[in-house]
């Protein structure tokens, strides 16, 4: 460990590391809703709810390269760094990194052939709009790499990088406005080749800090990225793929039971409360805990605290959500206010959220992997039935079912489990209800560092 990490606190860490995340993190969704504005705007009802579907082709796609075993891969690199074993860390990221390149090439020619397949199947248009998007996986993919370089050395110097994108994105969304010809096909290109910008930005970073960590070190000689696929086994490794391909099926089925202006309500309902999720400051925990993991009795402590935090930042998010979003959709797109109902019941889910996100980065630092399996298999059975009896019925109002299923099975599967496998670290309800002193010392703490916003942005590198 570093003399810096040593010199600050885990709570300090986490403060620094979601203050300047929700920083950027605010900046990027205000970037974002003025780039869906744009969209928004420009395409009708149901050329967004086709745009929507291109994504979700897309989202499928890459599900099997980006999703497939990065968060196994980076939480052992992190394990590497926290435990000095830079040799180590820096042969599994060589193997992970061109692992990763090679699925993402793998992936966009599969798109590329295949475009005409799916054009035929549904319209004779999405087939050059599915190459453009295919364009936009690779180069994704690329960039999501080194970013989780950064994560796994905790170094916070790439906060800006979606900011940067977003913006990016919004200046050549706003040329093509200009000029008069914002389509489906412009908004693709916008994000095309935003991502390549940022790309550029990114590899200079990351060239930057690889020399730096790495200088002078050897990687091992072992193939330690074949001895990690060994140990979790294909299966677990597959529930990553399994689970991001499955969810974009969601929008098939609206389209299949309802129509394509039914996804774009859909569509809009996800993205907004997709936003508001982002602001649950979970995101630091999947970068810090794989350090505290050998103690613990403190990996307990952690795991309480951190799901009690989770659930109450959910509560209040979706509360002043509730009262912000509807206002806005009517001031600004509010051709789209039929989606609004469906988005409120969607924000009942955002408390369970958030302990579900925290429970899933712990879980993935213990390399609980069968669990996490076990979850998606029997999650996807059931949400994707729900949806199939209920649309006919209920209509989108189905959909806020299925997610009030899917993260409430999540927490209670994940609970059950944890409270089996670590019986001391047992959550219970009364443990999120309850507030004593150590939660006070923690706001004490947070709101002590939110008065010093210079410390949010110091060059903070753990390894």
């Amino acid at each position: 460990m570093t003399a810096e990490a040593e010199r600050h606190s885990f709570s300090q860490l986490f403060i620094w590391g979601t203050a300047r995340g929700q920083f950027w993190g605010t900046i990027v969704q205000a970037l974002a809703l003025a780039n869906s504005f744009f969209i928004l705007a420009a395409l009708s009802v149901y050329q967004f709810g086709l745009y929507q579907l291109v994504l979700a082709v897309i989202a499928i796609a890459d599900a099997f390269v980006t999703g497939l075993f990065d968060d196994i891969a980076i939480n052992d690199i992190s394990r590497h760094f926290a435990a000095g074993r830079r040799p180590e860390a820096k042969r599994l990221f060589g193997e992970f990194a061109w692992a990763k390149a090679g699925l993402a090439a793998a992936a966009f020619l599969v798109l590329f052939l295949a475009a005409n397949l799916i054009a035929a199947h549904y319209d004779k248009d999405i087939g050059s709009l599915v190459r453009i998007a295919g364009a936009l996986l690779l180069l994704g993919a690329l960039k999501n790499v080194l970013l989780l370089f950064f994560r796994a050395a905790v170094s916070l110097i790439a906060f800006s990088t979606a900011a940067m994108q977003e913006i990016a994105r919004l200046a050549f969304l706003a040329f093509f406005w200009q000029w008069g010809t914002l389509g489906i096909a412009e908004a693709l290109w916008a994000g095309v080749l935003a991502t390549a910008v940022v790309l550029v930005w990114v590899a200079f970073l990351f060239r930057r800090e690889y020399r730096r960590i790495f200088r002078g070190v050897r990687a091992r000689a072992d193939r330690l990225l074949m001895e990690l696929l060994k140990r979790y086994g294909l299966l677990v490794l597959f529930r990553y793929a399994f689970s991001k391909a499955t969810k974009q099926l969601d929008l098939w089925l609206v389209q299949v039971f309802l129509k394509t202006e039914a996804v774009a309500l859909y569509a809009l309902a996800t993205n907004l409360v997709v936003i508001v999720q982002g602001f649950v400051p979970t995101g630091m925990s999947s970068t810090l805990l794989p350090r505290e993991v050998s103690d613990e009795r403190r990996f307990g402590y952690l795991y309480r605290r951190g799901a009690k935090y989770a659930f109450w930042a959910g509560t209040l998010i979706a509360a002043a959500s509730a009262i912000a979003v509807p206002v806005a959709v009517d001031l600004l797109i509010p051709k789209y206010l039929p989606a609004v109902p469906l988005f409120l019941l969607f924000l009942l889910t955002t408390p369970l959220y958030g302990i579900y996100k925290f429970q899933k980065a712990v879980l993935v630092v213990l390399r609980e992997q069968k669990l996490l399996t076990v979850r998606i298999f029997s999650e996807r059975v059931v949400t994707a039935g729900v949806l199939a009896v209920l649309l006919p019925i209920i209509g989108l109002t189905a959909a806020a079912v299925e997610l009030l299923v899917t993260y409430g099975g999540r927490v209670a599967l994940f609970s059950i489990g944890m409270n089996r496998r670590y019986p001391a670290w047992r959550l219970k309800l009364r443990h999120l209800l309850a507030f004593d002193a150590d939660d006070l010392a923690f706001l004490r703490r947070m709101f002590t560092e939110l008065r010093h916003p210079r410390r949010w942005f110091r060059p903070v590198r753990l390894t």
